[in-house]
């Protein structure tokens, strides 16, 4: 099954194949509820109307689409080579990212926790005993760097990590180093190219924190999964009830990979430049 948030249509026709109910009826209870829907009532009456049990409802075999920004010089040639990859990977390989970094004299030795920049060498290693703006760049570089992504998003620009300008890494790099020309030197580079990466992956694939506020959550939830079941539902009806009501909103749902997940290039439905 086939959950894909991206679009109205794709809302309806989860909703529609996992309750097994017609797109109709999902209408009318969106518009009966134009304030703010109820999902558990939403669930109480498909139950009573289909007969059914929510939470028996299966999780296995769902393909998730989700929407990545990225920007780079290259018309994606990089992404055609390796996929997504996530920001280890972006800063190491040759990527538009690593050649770009290289011109201001910045390399990393991820393993050893090392930056080398104009010949001087910074560790980050103790980054607990350090400035602010250098915890952050650790935690973008050891704890943040897999590859985020959105179910759903109305207006990317008014997303908070700007990421339809420059690779964050790039603000967390211009504050650790007081160096504002960074990020604002890919930024301003008129043969940089906003694109929106349209791709596949598995349910399993996506971190717990997807879902979930914290890790106890999780894990009283682990075998069950039925956070992951009304979150899956939820958002599909809170897709379907702003483009209803809240046609202005800025809204937006996020999706966090596992660290260790990669998303082929066979796994890439569409890539579209944004202009």
């Amino acid at each position: 099954m086939l959950y894909d948030i991206t679009s109205i249509n794709g809302a309806y026709k989860f909703l529609s194949e996992y309750l097994e109910v017609d797109r109709d009826y999902i209408d009318l209870y969106i518009r009966r509820n134009p304030s703010k829907y109820k999902f558990k009532k939403f669930i109480e009456e498909i139950e009573f109307i289909k007969k059914i049990k929510f939470n028996n409802l299966k999780l296995e075999d769902i393909d998730i689409i989700l929407i990545h920004i990225t920007t780079n010089d290259d018309d994606c040639n990089s992404i055609k080579k390796y996929g997504l990859i996530n920001l280890i990977q972006a800063i190491t390989l040759e990527t538009p990212l690593s050649k770009y970094l290289k011109s201001f004299n910045i390399v990393f030795d991820v393993y050893n926790y090392l930056i080398f920049i104009d010949e001087q060498v910074f560790s980050i290693r103790d980054y607990k005993e350090s400035k602010e703006v250098i915890r952050l760049l650790y935690l973008k570089l050891y704890d943040d760097y897999n590859i985020n992504a959105f179910f759903y998003v109305r207006d990317f620009k008014s997303y908070g990590g700007r990421v339809h300008e420059k690779p964050e890494i790039l603000c967390n790099l211009s504050k650790a180093f007081n160096n504002k020309n960074i990020s604002e030197k890919w930024k301003n580079n008129i043969h940089n190219k906003c694109y929106s990466v349209k791709f596949k992956v598995r349910l399993e694939e996506l971190e717990w924190y997807t879902f979930y506020d914290n890790i106890e959550e999780y894990k009283k939830d682990y075998t069950k999964k039925d956070l992951i079941r009304n979150e899956l539902v939820e958002n599909a009806l809170s897709v379907i009830h702003e483009d209803y009501f809240k046609k202005d909103s800025k809204s937006e749902l996020i999706a966090y990979l596992k660290r260790e997940v990669l998303i082929p290039y066979s796994n890439i439905i569409e890539i579209e430049e944004i202009k």
